[in-house]
Parts: C-alpha cells; structure tokens; sequence
C-alpha cells in the first residue's frame, strides 16, 4: 500500500462512486472525508442516487451509470446485460469525459466504490486503482455457499471482477473474516457514518430493513 500512497503524499484523486442505491454513496462520503481532512483533492464522478447523495457536499460530476435490473429485489442477470447493451454510447461517452477530466485534474490516483467507468479510466491512463466496496469479499476470499445458490454466486463472481478489474489494490468491507486468496486483498470492518456508531440501541416493535428496489412481496410481513 505505501507504495501506492506514500505517507504525507499529498494527491488529486478521482473517486468513482456507483450510484445505485444509498450504500456505496454512505460509505464514500465517510472515506472521501478523510481522504479531504489529510488535504488531499478529491473529484467525484457518480450517478443516479449517489450523485444525489453527494453533490451538496462534494464536487460530483456526473457520469454514465450501468444499472442493474431487478424483480422483487432480486437482481436479474439477463435483463441486466440488455439494459446496459442499449447504453454503451452513452458510457463511451462519460469515459471520454472522464479521461479529459483526469488530464486537467491532473489526477494521480484512482479509487472507485464499485463503479466500472473511473476504473477503464484509470487503467487507460496507466494510474494506480484502488477498489473499496464489499462485492469483493466474493470474489477474493474462500466464502462457502449452501448447494442451491452456487449458480447465483458464480454469476455474482463474473459481474463482480467485470466491474474492477485489475485494481493495484482491493479494500473489501465484511462482517466476517474469511481467508484472502487474492493478492493485493485487505479485509476491513463495514466503514460506518458517526451517526450510527455514536447511536444506542435499543429494543423496540419494529425491524428496519433496506432493499434497493422496490420489493412488493415483503408488504405482507
């Protein structure tokens, strides 16, 4: 890691940031903060709700997002692939945006939360890239599956590596610590806002769950 951030080394940096739903967009602006308070510059590129989530605070600009279809809060893999076969001008576009950017930004680094776009960019521009997202933790430990979701984690696993590709290092959230078998794969805690780490729990009625899309067939529970 030194090697790609030395200590005191101050940088411009791009961060991409996925867009679909709230998690990515929460997690940036807790790292994208810190990342300020030691002074380095960061320009964000994201979309949909996480551009949304971040522009007030942050300079956002915003990109081209390949979005995932979902029925009953279920990703459907197919669907997915057609969605984002329609669009592919559209991300060619942000990438030749984005890689202008990069010149005039002078960018020296890349981080990116899951978002595919920054990452091409970055390797186009032979600049070091971060990954800092939790998806990783599938592809890049041993994590055991019951029988009946083997399929659903292989499909998982390819959409995956297919999004960051080739990062100098990944830096995957996880509630639990598997074994790494990827080199250049560090493992973390879930990267949680003050709000909810300084927040006490208590014991109530009600169970709060989020879902991305909308989930028709939890109403009746």
């Amino acid at each position: 890691m030194h090697d790609i951030l030395p200590t005191k080394f101050m940088a411009n940096i791009l961060y991409g940031v996925n867009g679909e739903g709230a998690g990515h967009s929460t997690r940036a602006r807790e790292v994208i903060s810190h990342l300020q308070d030691k002074d380095h510059t960061v320009y964000v590129a994201s979309f949909d709700r996480g551009l949304r989530n971040l522009c007030d605070d942050f300079e956002v600009t915003e990109i081209y997002g390949f979005r995932f279809a979902y029925v009953n809060n279920q990703v459907r893999y197919r669907r997915t692939i057609a969605k984002n076969l329609a669009t592919v001008r559209q991300a060619a576009k942000s990438i030749k945006h984005l890689s202008a950017l990069v010149d005039s930004w002078k960018i020296q680094l890349v981080i990116t939360d899951f978002e595919p776009l920054t990452c091409q960019v970055g390797h186009h521009k032979h600049l070091p890239v971060i990954s800092i997202d939790n998806q990783h933790c599938l592809t890049n430990t041993n994590v055991a599956y019951p029988h009946q979701y083997r399929r659903d984690a292989a499909v998982a696993k390819l959409v995956t590596r297919a999004m960051v590709p080739r990062a100098n290092a990944y830096l995957a959230t996880s509630f639990f610590m598997p074994e790494v078998k990827e080199s250049r794969t560090f493992l973390f805690p879930p990267i949680l806002r003050k709000e909810i780490l300084q927040a006490k729990p208590i014991a109530g009625e009600h169970v709060l769950v989020y879902v991305t899309s909308p989930a028709p067939s939890w109403s009746n529970y």
